[in-house]
Order: structure tokens, then C-alpha cells, then sequence
């Protein structure tokens, strides 16, 4: 890897909600680059002074933004971006429900400007990351907002939802929302309802979506792929390649052989 990625882990219980802060200097070594963006199970708050062009081919979607949110993909997207960004927020996605005031539905496979999402307090925010080159500051900055985030909405914590989205994660996507419902003791509904409510997509589509995910991360070849279908309780290797097809636009094998772009940290 040709460039420089670091990121720093948020202080107390925010480890719990946001995976990370990160930053990258992958434009300065790759200029003008499309990338593809594949779903890889983070939510992104990206600030940035230069432009990002977004499109999400399967929903019709484009957008030119700087600062923005880059919601939980469940399909590739591709982007355009003239310079990294200062820093960015990586949200687990059972996270984001407590810091944004959108219903987290209206953010899946989208994306949308900091106020939208976070009120206007995070442009002063914004101003506050851009006016220091400190990365230790703006780690600090970031910390301080969310914390305070955190503390005002920390009474709307679900604790039975996180569960069961760490245990579906834990299991790579291989529990039923029935063994879901058995082992937490609650109505497949409730699951499905809190799901909705708090991620935005069910936990069947959660569920294939880590399974796609890890599978992507653990491919290397045809043969690999042929024991991966295997464990991923597919039928066959064909219907695997389809799946997988589906979402990212390319077969895994080629997925596997290409070169990440600023996904390699992550794959």
C-alpha cells in the first residue's frame, strides 16, 4: 500500500457506537481516481473541504457534496474526490441511532449534509476541524461533540437491539430471525420493529449483508470461493457468485484479484 491510513479509537462508551476516527493521504499518492465502493459495513461522517461526486447506480442516485454522511451501503456505489478528507467518523451501524435526529431508514444507501443528520451544531463543528492541522485536536473535538451527543441520548439506548445485531455479527450472518427470537427471548417481530427503527433495514437483510461481507474478506481464489459457498450455507458455488454479484457488481474471484483503492484497509 502505496499511501498512509491511521485511525484512533473514541474515548468511553462511544468504543461501543463508533468504530473509529480515520485519515488518509490516499489522493495525494492517487489523483483523480473513481473508486468503487463496495458495502462494508460502516457509516461514514466525512469532512471534507473538497468536492465528493457519489453515484449509487442501483437506486438512481447521485450526489456533489463536501462534508456529508455516507450511510449504511447495501449496494456498490462509485466516487469521485480531487483530496482526502481531514478526518472522518466510521459509526458501527448499530450506532448511528443515537447521534443522528433522521430516522435511520432515510439514511440507508444514502447520502446526506452534516445538518441534515446532526443538527447545526456540527457546522461550527465543521469550522473547528478545518481550522486546526492537529489531528490529536480534532480527535479531541470529535470526542467532546459526540460525548455530548451521547449523554443526551443515552436514556434512548437499546441494549436487547445492539445484542442481537453483535450476535448476528458474531455469527457472520448465519442466525435465523428465528434462533434470534429463541435465544433473546423476544417475538421475531420486536426484532424485525427494532431493527427498522434503529438500523433501517430487517435483520434478514442485515444478516446476508455481514454474510456477503465476510465472504468478500475471505476470498482468494476459485477454490477458496467453492469452500466459502460451503460455509456460507449456500446451495451451490453458482448461486454464491450471484449473490455476491448482485450487490458489488463484480464477481468475487475478480473482486478478490483487484486492487481495494481506499477500501484496502478494510479488505
Amino acid at each position: 500500500m502505496n499511501w498512509r491510513y491511521e485511525e484512533a479509537k473514541p474515548k468511553r462508551n462511544l468504543s461501543e457506537l463508533i468504530e473509529c476516527y480515520w485519515w488518509e493521504d490516499y489522493c495525494k499518492e492517487n489523483p483523480i481516481t473513481t473508486h468503487h465502493v463496495v458495502p462494508d459495513n460502516s457509516i461514514e461522517l466525512i469532512f471534507t473541504r473538497s468536492p465528493f461526486y457519489r453515484t449509487a447506480p442501483d437506486f438512481n442516485k447521485e450526489w456533489w457534496i463536501q462534508s456529508h454522511l455516507c450511510g449504511l451501503k447495501t449496494k456498490s456505489q462509485y466516487c469521485n474526490v480531487k483530496e482526502s478528507p481531514i478526518i472522518s467518523v466510521r459509526f458501527k451501524p448499530k450506532g448511528l441511532y443515537l447521534f443522528t435526529k433522521l430516522p435511520p431508514k432515510t439514511t440507508i444507501d444514502n447520502c446526506l449534509e452534516l445538518s441534515n443528520c446532526f443538527g447545526e451544531d456540527i457546522l461550527d463543528l465543521e469550522k473547528q476541524l478545518f481550522q486546526t492541522d492537529c489531528q490529536e485536536k480534532r480527535i479531541e473535538l470529535l470526542n467532546q461533540f459526540f460525548e455530548t451527543l451521547y449523554l443526551k441520548n443515552e436514556h434512548k439506548r437499546d441494549f436487547l437491539f445492539e445484542s442481537i445485531a453483535l450476535e448476528i455479527e458474531n455469527q457472520v450472518g448465519s442466525a435465523s430471525i428465528d434462533e434470534l427470537s429463541e435465544k433473546f427471548g423476544v417475538s421475531t417481530k420486536t426484532i424485525q420493529r427494532r431493527f427498522l427503527e434503529h438500523m433501517g433495514i430487517t435483520p434478514k437483510k442485515y444478516s446476508r449483508l455481514i454474510r456477503i461481507i465476510h465472504c468478500l474478506r475471505q476470498s482468494t481464489g476459485n477454490r477458496q470461493l467453492t469452500r466459502l459457498a460451503h460455509e456460507s450455507e449456500y446451495y451451490d458455488q453458482s448461486h454464491f457468485v450471484k449473490d455476491i454479484k448482485s450487490i458489488i457488481h463484480c464477481t468475487p474471484s475478480h473482486f478478490s484479484k483487484s486492487d481495494k483503492g481506499i477500501q484496502t484497509p478494510t479488505f
